[in-house]
């Protein structure tokens, strides 16, 4: 029988939490094509669990596809009344019976509805919320979040080079601005594996009592499908992608190739978590140029070439102004407008080794020894007794 109230766990239940964390971590993950009949049956079962009739599937290469899929119906309809003087008017609705048809997305509705299935049943209130946060993961949304801005650039740049209107563009971005929320979180893999985590570790842990037709449901979708993108009869499913890279920190990331790949070739470069364009992607950072900060316009981007390209090439390829010294100190000034803030760095070169070690240092330092004032606490250089 449950406990009335869970407030503490054992030793042992302890060190099982980020067992079960990464054992449905490590299924969003996943790469390669899903299974086409599992997914199905799984669909089909979690419509059903929601009272809604079962829906026509379309199995998609990528997000991007599903995308395609969406766009091409409008623009069929938008050709055919390309010679019409109503074209505004034509556009006008058919974007408002996009928002329409959106809104039926059953999202929302499928998590929200299981979810209210498993832990009704759970009663997690009697969770304590100590415990509760303890069993919580922070909901990383970043690669929904990175998908959705390259389903942008990769929408804008193949209308851009093609012999599309601007008609097209704008109407391309509407569809995507009103996907926008899905691609970020709900139906996301990594957000159900999440859910799957906490509620696993309720059920298989802490044996509490659950609905199990709908826990075997909620187990299939997590197994069984990718990207989802379920609509009032009709549930576009993609495939996971063929290739994925992480950091130690489990950010997407890697170098000189995609960090992200799908096998209709649609990709994400990542560097470290943030999306980078393909002309820098397909470069590896040591070949990365200090003069693309000159250059790129977004403050994001050129961060991550500060982080690539390293101060220390930036000073000697961008030519950094000397505005004082100090011993073996050295305060400069990157003369571009490459950042938010101006770069002032503080240079120091050892004097056994002769290594050169280049810091950041607010903008408003005056001398080479506020900076190194500021670098080591508020202590004096002259109060070192060594020099490192």
């Amino acid at each position: 029988m449950w406990q009335p109230n869970i407030k503490h766990l054992t030793p042992e239940q302890e060190t099982l939490i980020s067992n079960y964390q990464e054992k449905w971590y490590n299924l969003s993950l996943l790469t390669g094509a899903v299974d086409r009949h599992e997914a199905t049956l799984a669909i089909n079962a979690a419509y059903t669990a929601i009272g809604k009739p079962v829906p026509d599937i379309v199995f998609c290469d990528s997000p991007y596809g599903f995308f395609k899929i969406l766009l091409n119906q409008l623009q069929q309809h938008i050709d055919s009344q390309l010679k019409s003087q109503l074209q505004p008017r034509v556009e006008s609705q058919l974007i408002s019976q996009l928002r329409q048809h959106l809104n039926t997305q059953l999202g929302k509705e499928l998590q929200q509805e299981l979810l209210y299935q498993l832990g009704r049943k759970l009663n997690i209130k009697r969770i304590s919320r100590q415990l509760e946060e303890k069993l919580w993961q922070p909901l990383d949304t970043s690669m929904g979040t990175q998908l959705h801005r390259q389903l942008q650039n990769q929408l804008l740049y193949e209308l851009d080079t093609s012999t599309v209107s601007q008609q097209r563009i704008r109407i391309g971005l509407q569809v995507l601005e009103q996907l926008g929320t899905e691609l970020r979180l709900f139906m996301s893999p990594l957000y159900w594996s999440i859910y799957s985590s906490r509620f696993d570790f309720y059920i298989s842990v802490l044996n509490c009592p659950h609905h199990q037709t709908t826990w075997e449901i909620f187990q299939s979708l997590v197994k069984h499908c990718s990207w989802m993108f379920p609509f009032e009869n009709i549930c576009f499913v993609c495939d996971r992608p063929t290739k994925l890279s992480f950091d130690t920190q489990h950010r997407l990331h890697r170098e000189g190739q995609p960090a992200m790949e799908f096998a209709d070739g649609f990709s994400l470069y990542s560097y470290h978590g943030v999306i980078i364009p393909e002309k820098y992607g397909t470069v590896n950072p040591n070949q990365w140029q200090a003069e693309w900060l000159l250059e790129e316009p977004n403050a994001e981007l050129r961060r991550v070439l500060i982080e690539g390209i390293g101060y220390a090439r930036i000073c000697q390829d961008l030519e950094a102004q000397r505005l004082d010294s100090w011993q073996e100190y050295t305060l400069l000034k990157i003369n571009n407008d490459i950042d938010i803030e101006p770069i002032f760095l503080l240079k120091m070169t050892c004097p056994s080794t002769n290594f050169v070690h280049i810091m950041r240092v607010p903008p408003d330092v005056e001398s080479a020894r506020e900076a190194i004032r500021w670098v080591n606490w508020d202590t004096d250089p002259e109060e070192f007794l060594v020099q490192t």
